[in-house]
């Protein structure tokens, strides 16, 4: 029995290496990835319903075009957190059981180097909401502080996964 266990893997072979992860792990990343395109949507929805009251100019599918750089600042903090997660699980010693995949997973979020990219996910989001604004504010040619108000919201749900999740 490997550290998998008895679950369907997924196995990488190149010549120089071979990664073998349980699906249901590559599964969950791509959903992981996935549900950012459902965020993306809502959110461009929230802009512009919400920006209604102020203007009738600019059009969803602009909003949703440039609110989508909204989430530049997610992908850079995700990457580095990512880089950092790998560089870590190096230095932790590896499961030999099954059920040593749960302490392994903490010890390397615990890592210095792990923990040092959670200041980086919070200035990712604040970025994140600046860039939103300015969008809104630009495509929907609404005053700053409405813009700032459609933004709001999500905000609110943003700090709320934050506060929620720590």
């Amino acid at each position: 029995m490997s550290v998998i266990g008895d679950q369907p893997t997924i196995e990488y072979v190149t010549h120089a290496l071979q990664v073998t992860l349980p699906a249901l792990t590559v599964s969950g990343a791509a959903i992981s990835f996935g549900h950012v395109f459902g965020y993306w949507f809502l959110y461009s929805v929230t802009f512009y319903l919400l920006t209604i009251p102020f203007a009738e100019d600019g059009t969803f599918r602009t909003l949703f075009w440039l609110s989508g750089w909204g989430f530049l600042p997610w992908l850079l903090a995700g990457t580095v957190w990512l880089l950092a997660m790998v560089l870590s699980a190096f230095s932790v010693p590896a499961p030999t059981m099954t059920a040593g995949n749960g302490a392994f997973v903490q010890a390397v979020q615990d890592t210095v180097l792990v923990q040092f990219t959670k200041p980086l996910d919070y200035l990712g989001t604040l970025w994140s909401l600046g860039l939103w604004t300015v969008a809104v504010s630009k495509v929907r040619a609404v005053k700053r502080w409405q813009a700032v108000l459609a933004v709001l919201p999500v905000g609110l749900f943003e700090l709320a996964k934050i506060l929620l999740f720590i």
